[in-house]
């Protein structure tokens, strides 16, 4: 089955697939969705709060789109997310890929997540919680830091339950790296991590807008 130059309107929103394709041999769904191979190129989706805000009321204090690609990929049940990205106006850039070896057991299959950057604008994300908090959606959220933004770079390897963690954040007041390991027992809810914290540069007074 395939999808050639699909094209999805709605009054300013929009999704376009280029060229997606399920390829099966059988006709069961157990079959289809255990055993087929998948290609799903998201080419661009580009969301609108106007076209949301029947779902969702407190959209309409924002004006900035979103935009989301990236390529599905896999020979299920294992499947691969290639060059994702997330963009919200100035307050947040995502690109990441992800691989998850078997979609029915996540719980233990094995996994990687690979952030190769999340740049949030501090002050932008203040300001767009405080909108929504004005529509009773939330409560706004101010992040403790005193800086114009942050970059987390990220990758995450194993099982949910017994994770390999990489993690850095960097700033302009000094950068923090996370190495260990961690991860979540669903079943139970439990969740641990066993890592090192390393600074380089930090000024913990700068950097936190609230220090202790």
């Amino acid at each position: 089955m395939q999808l050639t130059d699909f094209l999805l309107r709605l009054t300013e929103s929009e999704i376009r697939i280029d060229d997606a394709y399920v390829d099966y041999s059988t006709t069961t769904f157990d079959s289809i969705a255990t055993r087929s191979t998948l290609s799903l190129p998201i080419s661009k989706l580009v969301l609108y709060p106007s076209d949301l805000e029947m779902f969702y009321p407190p959209l309409n204090r924002l004006s900035d789109s979103m935009i989301v690609g990236g390529d599905v990929q896999g020979s299920l049940p294992a499947v691969n997310l290639n060059d994702f990205y997330v963009i919200y106006g100035r307050a947040l850039s995502l690109d990441a890929n992800a691989y998850l070896e078997d979609y029915g057991s996540w719980q233990s299959s094995p996994l990687a997540v690979n952030i190769a950057q999340l740049l949030i604008d501090t002050r932008s994300i203040t300001r767009i919680t405080q909108q929504l908090a004005q529509g009773g959606a939330m409560s706004p959220i101010e992040l403790p830091v005193n800086t114009d933004y942050v970059n987390l770079k990220a990758l995450l390897k194993g099982i949910l339950p017994d994770l390999q963690i990489n993690l850095n954040l960097l700033t302009p007041s000094g950068d923090l790296a996370l190495n260990g390991t961690g991860g979540y027992v669903y079943s139970s809810g439990d969740a641990h991590v066993d890592a090192t914290l390393t600074t380089q540069n930090i000024n913990l007074a700068q950097l936190l807008a609230n220090p202790v």
